[in-house]
């Protein structure tokens, strides 16, 4: 993480529903990777050895999403593995 300057370990997040209802989740793994090339944000969670990420739906900020992933599991020397087991 210190050397990703695209990624912050924030630890805790305050979401807002559409209700107005305001959701907290704290995890220590919980980091936010801000996109450079538009600002875009995502959150990313490590636990248990792995790195976990909801995938956005838009098909350009999933590529770019999972760009990210292929980035942060080579320099751990790791692979990106979907929910269905397939690998990227």
């Amino acid at each position: 993480m210190e050397k990703d300057s695209e990624m912050k370990l924030v630890n805790a997040v305050e979401l807002k529903t559409v209700t107005g209802e305001v959701i907290k989740l704290e995890d220590e793994g919980l980091s936010l990777w801000t996109n450079p090339e538009n600002g875009d944000m995502t959150y990313f969670t490590y636990r248990d050895g792995r790195i976990s990420v909801k995938s956005p739906s838009d098909g350009k900020l999933q590529y770019q999403v999972l760009r990210k992933m292929k980035q942060l599991a080579e320099e751990l020397e790791a692979n990106v593995q979907g929910d269905d087991g397939e690998f990227y």
